[in-house]
């Protein structure tokens, strides 16, 4: 009889919800906090906390995909594909697989070749677009070209995006994949005459595992015109 008057006081001061959520009743509440942390990953995926939580949940049961132009992204590891495609040929599908990239050391030439795509468009069909290691620094974050730029710019951007697909992967698998389609299957283009450069831009699409689209991102490829070197690759939720 003593408990259920106690009930009754603290239900009358209104002091009820507050009680039981300091005795673990409503975990519910505590659960939907947000943290620092999702803040920023949703802020780098251009999403707002509510649509970057509602994916989160999709991502950790691994049933989001990446998907450019009808095919979809696969790592360069074998081992990291689910068993239901593992034995599939890459060629009779719809599907592609990343292509290792070369590394690039504190002490490797800037000029060293990483990876070499080729770009689909007229005038610069079948051109040439060299990734090399490129130059960057943290005194200087807008600074820079080629792999080193992209690591040290953008590289926390395409390291987002990979934590969200449905494959144990990493960002260089993500980012070779993006530049691939942005560069053969080109959404739209256009020079920068103020650097001589020339912009590809793609489009990639977070998708879930039936086939809608949870967001879609426009790639941008700059290739220096003179030498075909790439001199940046990111990705932005607008054209």
């Amino acid at each position: 009889m003593r408990n259920f008057r106690k009930f009754v006081a603290v239900a009358s001061t209104g002091a009820l919800t507050l009680s039981l959520l300091v005795a673990g009743a409503l975990p519910s509440a505590a659960a939907s906090r947000t943290t620092e942390q999702e803040v920023a990953n949703a802020a780098t995926l251009e999403m707002s906390v509510p649509e970057y939580k509602s994916m989160r949940e999709l991502a950790e049961k691994g049933q989001v995909e990446l998907w450019a132009n009808g095919k979809k992204f696969l790592p360069n590891s074998e081992d990291s594909w689910p068993q239901s495609i593992r034995n599939l040929p890459i060629g009779k599908t719809s599907l592609y697989q990343a292509k290792t990239w070369g590394a690039c050391g504190v002490k490797t030439a800037n000029n060293k070749h990483v990876r070499i795509w080729y770009v689909n468009k007229t005038p610069y069909a079948r051109l040439a677009a060299v990734l090399n290691c490129g130059t960057w620094t943290p005194k200087n974050p807008n600074g820079g070209w080629g792999y080193r730029h992209i690591a040290g710019k953008h590289g926390g951007e395409w390291k987002q995006l990979a934590a969200q697909v449905a494959f144990n992967t990493n960002w260089r698998d993500i980012a070779d994949f993006a530049i691939n389609d942005g560069l053969t299957n080109i959404y739209s283009s256009a020079r920068n005459p103020a650097n001589n450069t020339f912009r590809y831009k793609g489009k990639i699409e977070l998708k879930w595992y039936d086939g809608r689209t949870i967001k879609t991102y426009y790639t941008t490829v700059a290739v220096d015109q003179r030498d075909r070197r790439i001199i940046t690759a990111y990705y932005r939720s607008k054209k």
